[in-house]
């Protein structure tokens, strides 16, 4: 978001990763009264936190966050790396494998996913100098030395470590008697508690029964306790499985890189630090530019060009998305040089710009009413935009009134657009422009949060996760001898297709017909959530895929090895979405109460205060339906005498389980 800087940003980004966040002072004391018990995911209430203290650091809530983060500490000549160093040679040294930051102190912070650990915020437990911060306790945010897609789950020998007997501890709350009337539905909410970071049901009951026997006044039968225990051990441990969260994508496999375009990635890879999934993309979506409108796929009437939108999504740095665009540009501007001078652009804002670019011949009338040209338009009607900040588009189409994103829409499906204002009549008819953006997977959750925007306008894009792929402190220097075979084979290509040879349909060869019929279904497949929707088109996106490599293969049909290598690349796309979006559902309440039931179990009551009682019965009911449809929460009804209560968890209920009383 471009009015974000400073911690501002930085606790917006760790908020969306469904980490809450709180405000502290420069000696990292709390700004707010409960310090990281204030802790929220609310961008409301974030950006008014850093309104009334704009220079604070950024505290994270790891126990909310799910995370276990060892503190090394070297303050004041403390033993911490020496003795974490000796703890890694213990344990061995994948403990050391994961996401990292360096502490203003010179310290270092180890992440850790908790994976269903229940781990305690403890001071020089591990060793001298060595802090947890867990459960009960924060961090301050500092930059990732390493990239985020390096935090790993909390290993098995550290955790036994850290807490040896965890399920054996009862972690009851200390409060008031527990009243006649309340008893069932306090401890239910206390056993959820207690189930979200895995423990089983006996340490359950045991914590129950003693619970129980403590505060309920009068206490229930030893029997029911036993009974709540084993009703919410049914459903699986709510922390683990969000903390972990989608895995990165699979590597592209070999039948990506099939013809002169694979090629020309696969001689790059090991001489680039970019991701060489991103730099394949780019070709495909360069080359499909460099086609045109002329060749096609008719479905049902529908004609399919070689017009490719795709958003590479990585850190801002470390992801190396840059890195990508440069040589492939190089290579497509030997492939096709009038391309390269007259079709690349970048800056989309309006609608109407757009259009402008692939403007047709607009005609008027001379002082004696005959019928004269008042603008040539343009001729060449390939764009190949290039969009380094794709954020920034995603905002500009958040604005009331903007045309930009139905135009995009339009130009995706038909290449044909058009607008009618008062300043403006002109209209684009078989334009051919082809998109790529860079964008931070913490810049796109934020901005695109909204299901309509994702059916109308995300699912036109392949989206496409880039990481950095090694490391050369010096840079890589490919030999452009094992290039030429391949641009000159491209060139070829480019030049018949050019000159009109391959205008028309481009049918399926015989042997690709029964793979299509095979896929067909899968691609169509409705899923939960913003990912769901964002994958909703691939029919439409495989094929145009597979047309660019047929005709980059300079084949007047698209084969079974153009469908692969399109299969492929999807497969790619559809696991980076889920990997970027997760089980965000698209609607600002659902995933508002999702982040809160990620830190623990909720009634009706304190659902309705996260919204500081706001949110009518309908909307929370439309949203906790939502969540429960998409198998991300599930409720645990309890019943005492006339009073009946709803307790909301994260994840999905048990089979063979279901509500109980």
């Amino acid at each position: 978001m471009s009015d974000i800087s400073g911690n501002l940003k930085t606790a917006h980004e760790n908020a969306a990763r469904g980490w809450p966040v709180f405000p502290c002072k420069p000696d990292k004391s709390p700004y707010t009264a409960h310090g990281f018990k204030d802790a929220s995911t609310d961008e409301t209430v974030i950006r008014e936190w850093w309104r009334r203290f704009p220079d604070a650091l950024v505290g994270i809530d790891t126990g909310g966050a799910g995370l276990v983060v060892v503190d090394v500490d070297v303050k004041n000549n403390a033993p911490g790396l020496k003795n974490w160093a000796q703890i890694a040679d213990e344990l061995g040294a994948e403990i050391l494998e994961t996401t990292t930051t360096r502490t203003q102190s010179g310290g270092l912070h180890y992440y850790y996913r908790c994976n269903g650990h229940s781990i305690a915020s403890s001071a020089a437990k591990l060793a001298p100098g060595i802090d947890i911060r867990a459960q009960g306790g924060y961090v301050i945010a500092y930059d990732f030395l390493d990239g985020l897609e390096r935090l790993r789950d909390l290993p098995e020998s550290l955790a036994a470590r850290l807490a040896p007997n965890e399920h054996q501890k009862s972690a009851a709350p200390v409060g008031d008697a527990i009243a006649e009337g309340s008893r069932n539905a306090t401890l239910t909410s206390f056993a959820g508690t207690m189930r979200h970071p895995g423990m089983s049901e006996e340490a359950i009951a045991a914590a129950l029964l003693a619970e129980n026997d403590r505060r309920c006044k009068p206490p229930l039968p030893a029997s029911e306790v036993r009974a709540i225990a084993a009703s919410v051990a049914r459903y699986e441990p709510a922390a683990a499985p969000s903390a972990a969260g989608p895995s990165w994508p699979e590597p592209l496999g070999e039948a990506a890189y099939y013809g002169p375009l694979g090629a020309i990635a696969r001689v790059w890879d090991p001489q680039s630090e970019a991701d060489p999934a991103a730099m394949l993309v780019t070709l495909l979506v360069g080359f499909g530019s460099i086609c045109g409108c002329g060749p096609y796929h008719s479905v049902s009437g529908d004609r399919h060009n070689a017009r490719l939108f795709a958003c590479l999504v990585g850190p801002t740095a470390s992801g190396r998305k840059g890195h990508s665009y440069g040589p492939m540009i190089a290579a497509l501007s030997k492939i096709d040089p009038v391309w390269a001078e007259r079709c690349l652009a970048s800056g989309l804002s309006t609608g109407e710009g757009l259009i402008h670019h692939v403007r047709d011949r607009a005609w008027g009338l001379d002082k004696k009413q005959n019928p004269v040209i008042t603008d040539p338009g343009v001729t060449d009607k390939r764009v190949f935009v290039k969009e380094g900040e794709f954020v920034r588009v995603l905002i500009v189409m958040a604005r009331k009134d903007s045309t930009l994103s139905p135009i995009i829409r339009d130009l995706y499906d038909t290449g044909t657009a058009g607008v009618m204002t008062k300043v403006s009549h002109e209209r684009a008819t078989d334009a051919h422009v082809c998109i790529l953006g860079h964008v931070t997977p913490e810049e796109l959750r934020r901005a695109l949060t909204d299901v309509d925007a994702a059916n109308g306008f995300a699912n036109r894009f392949l989206w496409v996760c880039a990481r950095r792929s090694g490391r050369l402190p010096f840079g890589g220097n490919v030999d452009q001898t094992e290039l030429e075979p391949f641009i000159h084979a491209l060139q070829d290509a480019a030049g018949e297709i050019g000159a009109g040879e391959f205008d028309g349909e481009i049918p399926w060869s015989a042997a690709a017909m029964p793979l299509w019929d095979a896929a067909y279904d899968g691609l169509m497949a409705d899923g939960a959530g913003l990912s769901g929707a964002i994958v909703a088109r691939g029919q439409p996106q495989v094929l145009r895929l597979a047309l660019v490599y047929a005709l980059a293969d300079r084949s007047h049909e698209i084969g079974r090895v153009h469908l692969e290598a399109a299969l492929e690349v999807w497969r790619y796309c559809a696991e980076s979405a889920a990997y970027v979006f997760g089980d965000r559902t698209g609607d600002k309440t659902a995933d508002h109460i999702l982040a809160a039931l990620k830190t623990g179990p909720l009634g009706r009551t304190k659902i309705s205060e996260l919204f500081g009682r706001n949110k009518s019965k309908d909307a929370l009911d439309a949203a906790l339906a939502m969540l429960a449809g998409a198998g991300l929460a599930h409720c645990v009804h309890t019943s005492e005498g006339k009073s009946h209560t709803e307790v909301w968890h994260a994840g999905r209920a048990l089979k063979g389980g279901s509500d109980g009383e």
